[in-house]
This record gives structure tokens, C-alpha cells and sequence, in this order.
């Protein structure tokens, strides 16, 4: 179903932006030149000794005990603890939210509502997995086609680089958005379970704004994949540089982009980038000045990554996957 553009949605205005921007503080600012040019890197944090992290992850639980309504995690906490401490491990949020105990436990209540959210009571609980887990078969075939995100290597920093293509016109005629969600949230999970690096330093996002319909544009999807982003998932977006070229500069950036910055959070508005010239020019922008490689560009965007070494990627996590449910299985 083609749905209408909200032309008459909430949009952040150039002076709302403006008066963001002067009311962050010295921190901030600092924070998010080091998320934006990847100036952050594992050395900046504390080694993590059992001295450190043994009180920290004791402050963790601590803090999650004394969060009242928490249902969904506590459904997992039942049905599933295996699941629970080998797919939302604490270290994993403490490190999202730079070893704060009080955010972190946070963050984890908020990765189980939204888990059961987009999965559902009957598969919540189960793993994280292309076969026997939680994913069906239309959620596999999108994480196959890489509709939503795709998982493109590392910039120069370690850090995971991903490819947003939520706007590829292919995806006007879904009706039931579930699929979309869950596939967003399996390929998340892969990424931000993949390193220390991503979940210290969060992941660059690439959205491609070439392929963008107008006519698809669903302002509540955005709002809640935003909000987990923001809220629940264990890995923190540091940078969304958005693709697009010279033809659609003035759609996107003008009646696109204010709607998109008043779903957006704070943290996300402040780290977006625009690249809207030539495929030559947005790639030399893109290596020069944030550190992201030709080589972790998708063809569309004139780089050399492509859904051939896309699928070798995705194929080798489906057969760790296969391997660890048989090893479970022989236990």
C-alpha cells in the first residue's frame, strides 16, 4: 500500500537547529566530533580488569533490581535466561553507556520491551537466529536482500559501517511493517555483538537517499526504529551520513529532512551528515574527512562493496549460528 507523504507532520526548523546547537554543552560538542570523526578509540576507556569491572557489573544489577516495571525482561528472565545472558550481556550496556551502571540498566529493560515488541510473545524468547529462532521466513528474506540494513565492514576506527535502504521503492507495498522491525533488530544485534570497538564507540550509518520514494515515506516506522535506537539497542549509532545526489538535494533537504530531524532524538540530529554531490565527490568526502573506505560503500553509492560480498558476510553468520544451535543441542 503507497501511503501519502505527511506533508503537514512536525518539522524542526533551521532555528529550532540552531538553537539545539548553542545549547549544547562543551562535552557534548566534544563528544560528538569524537563520534562523527571516529577520534574515539578503545584506549580511551578503562581496561577492563576485574578490579573495574566486577563492582561495576554488581552497581549494574543493582540498578536493574530497583527498576519496577520491567515485564518483559523479567518474561525473558524466566522463559529464557540462557537467551537473556548470552544475547544482552550486562558488559554489553555498560560499555554503550560508558560504564554507567544507572543508564545501562536502563538500556537493557528497554531492549526487552522493544525484543517483544517487534517478535511478539511467542518468539521474544527464542534465539536471535535465521533458522529455529525467532526469525520467520519473510523476516530472513528481508535480512537476505538486505532491505533494511547491511552490514558493509569497518571504517579506519573499527568501527562496524551500515547501510541503511529502508526507502527502496520495493518496500511501498508492505502492508504489515513487522518484518521490517524484526529484520532491523536481527541485523542490529549482529553488528553490536560483534566488538568491543561497536559497542564503545557505536556503529557509522550510511543511509542511501538515492533510492528514496517520497510516496513511502512512514513517519511512525522511522519514530520506532528511532526510539529503540535510542532507548534499547546495544549499540549506539555515532554517525548517519546521508547519501543521496545533486538531483534530489532540494526534495530531501527541504522537505524530507525536517520531518526525518523532528522524529530524530537529540543525539541522532547531531550526528547527521549530508553528502549530496557527485558519487566521485561523496566517496572522497567520505574517505578524506570520516575515515569510511570506498571499499565499505555499496555500488549504488558509487563504492566497491556488493551484495555478493554482502551474502559471503550474512552466510558465515548463518553457519555460526547453525553451528552454535547444534553444539547447544549435543549438550
Amino acid at each position: 500500500m503507497v501511503t501519502a507523504f505527511p506533508f503537514s507532520a512536525p518539522r524542526f526548523t533551521e532555528e529550532q537547529q540552531a538553537k539545539e546547537k548553542a545549547s549544547l554543552k562543551d562535552e557534548e560538542k566534544a563528544q560528538i566530533q569524537r563520534d562523527i570523526y571516529g577520534k574515539g578509540s578503545d584506549m580511551d576507556y578503562p581496561e577492563e580488569t576485574d578490579e573495574f569491572l566486577i563492582p561495576k557489573l554488581e552497581m549494574f544489577q543493582q540498578e536493574v533490581d530497583a527498576i519496577d516495571y520491567k515485564p518483559a525482561y523479567l518474561e525473558a528472565l524466566e522463559k529464557a535466561p540462557k537467551i537473556v545472558e548470552e544475547e544482552s550481556p550486562a558488559v554489553t550496556f555498560l560499555r554503550c553507556e560508558n560504564y554507567e551502571p544507572k543508564p545501562a540498566a536502563k538500556r537493557l529493560i528497554m531492549y526487552w520491551k522493544f525484543r517483544k515488541q517487534f517478535f511478539g510473545e511467542d518468539k521474544f524468547c527464542l534465539p536471535m537466529t535465521i533458522h529455529g529462532g525467532a526469525m520467520d521466513e519473510k523476516d530472513a528474506q528481508y535480512v537476505r536482500e538486505g532491505i533494511t540494513l547491511q552490514w558493509c565492514g569497518m571504517d579506519q576506527h573499527g568501527r562496524p559501517v551500515i547501510v541503511h535502504e529502508i526507502f527502496r521503492p520495493k518496500v511501498s507495498h508492505f502492508e504489515d511493517k513487522t518484518p521490517l522491525y524484526r529484520a532491523f533488530f536481527y541485523m542490529h544485534q549482529k553488528f553490536a555483538l560483534s566488538s568491543r570497538t561497536a559497542q564503545l564507540n557505536g556503529a557509522v550509518l550510511i543511509t542511501n537517499a538515492k533510492t528514496y520514494d517520497i510516496r513511502i515515506f512512514d513517519r511512525k516506522q522511522i519514530k520506532t526504529v528511532v526510539e529503540w535506537l535510542t532507548d534499547g539497542a546495544p549499540c549506539k549509532i555515532a554517525a548517519d551520513h546521508m547519501v543521496s545526489g545533486p538531483s534530489l538535494q532540494n526534495l530531501f533537504m527541504s522537505i524530507v529532512m525536517p520531518i526525518l530531524l523532528a522524529v530524530f532524538s537529540r543525539h541522532l540530529r547531531q550526528r547527521v551528515l549530508f553528502h549530496c554531490g557527485q558519487d566521485t565527490e561523496n566517496i572522497a568526502s567520505l574517505e578524506a574527512k570520516y575515515g569510511i573506505s570506498s571499499l565499505a560503500v555499496p555500488e549504488g553509492l558509487g563504492g566497491e562493496w556488493t551484495m555478493d560480498l554482502y551474502d559471503d558476510w550474512l552466510n558465515r553468520q548463518i553457519a555460526l549460528e547453525d553451528q552454535n544451535n547444534n553444539n547447544d543441542n549435543n549438550n
